[in-house]
């Protein structure tokens, strides 16, 4: 059985935060890994913005450690 893995990592003044969520349909991770992207960069300006299909970044030019939102989907197999 294939999974959809959206890593959220988020840092905000160098506290961290990673919480994983699971999902068994791709485009309900995509909407919300959308959704949360949209949810944590909407108070904050960021230099930098990236999307693409497996992953969502926003972070400030050399200071990615010190604050960053980035959202991540991968897929997985479940092994019995």
């Amino acid at each position: 059985m294939k999974v959809w893995v959206v890593i959220v990592d988020i840092s905000y003044d160098y506290d961290n935060t990673i919480h994983v969520e699971l999902f068994k349909d791709r485009k309900k991770a995509v909407e919300y890994m959308e959704k949360h992207f949209e949810y944590e960069i909407n108070d904050t300006e960021y230099d930098t913005i990236e999307r693409d299909d497996h992953i969502l970044s926003a972070y400030n030019e050399g200071y990615f450690v010190e604050n960053h939102c980035e959202i991540r989907i991968v897929d997985k197999e479940i092994k019995e």
